[in-house]
This record gives C-alpha cells, sequence and structure tokens, in this order.
C-alpha cells in the first residue's frame, strides 16, 4: 500500500483545482503533522486555517491551540543602542510598541520578543573578542491577562493614531492613510 503524504509533498494547486481526494488527503496530511508537532497555527482563526478543514464540507474542527493574550510593559531602553520602540513582527502582522506602556499583546508575539536575542562580547588584550552571553533584546514584564477584543480595540486605536500622526508629519496624505 502507498504511503500517505505529508502536506509539503502534495502539488500546489489552488482550492478550485484540486479533486474532492486530494482535498481530503491535504485535510488528512495536516491534521496527522498538526498532531505528530508542537507546531500550532498562530492564527487559528484564520481564513486559510478554516478554509483547508471545511474543504471537504463539514464544520471544521476546533483547533487545539487557542490563542490567548496578556497585559505586558516593555523595559526602557538600557543603553543607547537600543532600539526607541519594539518592533515585533510574526507572520506578516507587524507591531510598533511604545517602551514603558502598558499594552495587551497575543502570546504569539510575546513568544516573538523572547527569543529576539543579541550576542554581548567580552574583549580582553591580547583575545580575540568573544561572546559571553546572549541578552534579550525586548525584555517585558508580564502583568496579567486580557481578551483578544481588548488586544483589538488597543490595536485599532494605535494604528489610527499613528495614521494621523503620520498625516500630520506630511508623511502619507489623508487618503492614503484612510481617514
Amino acid at each position: 500500500m502507498a504511503q500517505k503524504k505529508t502536506s509539503q509533498e502534495h502539488e500546489i494547486k489552488t482550492p478550485e483545482e484540486l479533486t474532492d481526494e486530494e482535498k481530503i488527503s491535504t485535510r488528512d496530511a495536516l491534521k496527522a503533522e498538526a498532531e505528530q508537532t508542537d507546531i500550532k497555527p498562530s492564527n487559528p482563526d484564520s481564513p486559510h486555517f478554516k478554509r483547508v478543514l471545511e474543504s471537504v464540507g463539514g464544520e471544521p474542527e476546533t483547533p487545539k491551540y487557542i490563542e490567548t493574550y496578556h497585559w505586558v510593559k516593555f523595559h526602557q531602553r538600557s543603553s543607547p543602542n537600543d532600539e526607541v520602540r519594539v518592533k515585533l513582527t510574526v507572520n506578516g502582522e507587524c507591531l510598533l510598541i511604545e517602551r514603558g506602556a502598558k499594552v495587551p499583546l497575543p502570546k504569539r508575539f510575546l513568544e516573538c520578543a523572547d527569543h529576539t536575542t543579541h550576542p554581548e562580547y567580552s574583549q580582553e588584550p591580547g583575545e580575540t573578542r568573544k561572546i559571553v552571553t546572549e541578552v534579550c533584546t525586548f525584555p517585558y514584564e508580564l502583568l496579567g491577562d486580557t481578551t483578544k477584543e481588548e488586544y483589538e480595540r488597543f490595536k485599532a486605536e494605535g494604528t489610527r493614531a499613528t495614521k494621523e500622526a503620520l498625516v500630520r508629519d506630511g508623511t502619507m496624505t489623508q487618503q492614503e492613510a484612510g481617514i
């Protein structure tokens, strides 16, 4: 009997080009891989994720991963070389966060912040420079739990304020900003 294909081995086609058998095979491969690994969708509410699960009809299964949201405060800069604002990007979604302010964030962005590091070096006379340790680039303080609605409201207000500031500075027109 032929071995089942993984999701990466399937031929790339648009959903309309897939036969029902290919849709079922692809869906089963995705489910099997999700069960065998710790990799979970960063955004289970994504229409693309739901489309794959719904492609053969019926209700989509509830994903095992549930996004959590937390209030955090990023520490102030510890050196003049540190970035003024915290920049975090996950799956193409970029957030520019003010340091020292209490903000709600999804767990996926906290994972990103946890993994942003830079090397700290040591230099002794007569020896080559060597890395002493890895330092977290964007350390933060976890302040408590919040909801997805609070995060989305906070993000919308921040996006609007940023667009208004760009229009005031002349960097963006009102039409471009959609204000």
